[in-house]
């Protein structure tokens, strides 16, 4: 396994920047936001010089891409020309994770609304993601499913069951426990038993519960606002997560890839202090672990 850096965790930088970041902490890879309206994240409309640029920086400090995170959202939607604009979002990634030599993009399974119709929903998110991975296979690209709030996959379960019903050997999971935990879902050892087949990536992050959990919680699916969540986000090895068995578990299931430090200073700036002191104590942390069980 190696540690990547997630540029969620860099608001102030560029991609850029974040590169040779992650390179002074001494982490392998990164994990690079898709977006237009975030400074540490690559835009959609950037040039075939500007990701030959970008790889080649990476590949000086010896760092490899590891995934393409966009907020691809709605690929279910009812509404045509909505879900057509969030189909060529991530058709996009797609093709900017194949420039840059990432191997996954991250996925979001459809925005859950809730309420009866989840089999119609489900079924339209299988129909549209089969036809996305034929074209991210020829690609060299994986799709991820990540575990997540308000989408169709909030448990591992429903991740399984969103793997399988698209049934295409180019689509597995981002397993994010981080998540899991704040949704009250399967324990590392439930969620990590049913998805190992299908874990293509993995989410680092930590948190803790709040005393008085807010009475209703949001229904954003990027950034959760902090009054609406039930948790408060950490330091890696400053919450409740027990890392070290979840490292071991996953070993022992076979998983063998990136361990990507999701550290959430983009939405929680007042949380965390800069990467350079919050996820370098994370990716620290991460390290011994690998090295123990060497």
């Amino acid at each position: 396994m190696r540690i990547a850096g997630h540029t969620v965790g860099t608001p102030e930088c560029t991609v850029p920047e974040a590169i040779d970041l992650f390179a002074r902490l001494g982490i392998e890879g990164i994990e690079a936001i898709c977006h237009d309206e975030y400074r540490s994240a690559i835009r959609t409309d950037i040039s075939a010089t500007g990701l030959r640029e970008l790889r080649q920086r990476a590949e000086g400090h010896e760092l490899r891409f590891a995934a393409i995170t966009p907020y691809a959202t709605d690929l279910n939607a009812p509404d045509p020309q909505l879900a057509a604009a969030h189909q060529n979002l991530l058709l996009r990634a797609i093709e900017i994770a194949h420039a840059l030599g990432a191997a996954c993009v991250r996925t979001l399974a459809g925005r859950e609304t809730g309420g009866p119709g989840r089999a119609d929903r489900l079924r339209r998110l299988a129909e549209v993601v089969r036809g996305l991975a034929d074209v991210a296979a020829k690609a060299g690209v994986r799709l991820g499913f990540e575990n997540h709030h308000n989408t169709l996959i909030d448990t591992a379960k429903a991740t399984v069951e969103a793997v399988q019903a698209v049934n295409h050997p180019g689509v597995g999971i981002v397993y994010d426990q981080g998540n899991l935990t704040m949704l009250r879902a399967e324990d590392y050892r439930e969620a990590i038993s049913l998805q190992a087949p299908y874990i293509i990536h993995v989410h680092v992050k930590d948190l803790t519960f709040k005393e008085k959990p807010p009475e209703r919680t949001s229904d954003v699916v990027e950034g959760m606002p902090a009054e609406g969540k039930p948790t408060v986000s950490r330091i890696v090895g400053q919450g409740i997560l027990p890392w070290r068995d979840i490292i071991t578990e996953l070993k022992r299931n076979g998983y063998d890839g990136w361990l990507s430090m999701e550290y959430e200073r983009r939405w929680y700036p007042d949380l965390f202090p800069p990467a350079e002191i919050g996820m370098k104590a994370g990716a620290d942390l991460v390290r011994r672990i690998l090295k123990d069980l060497a």
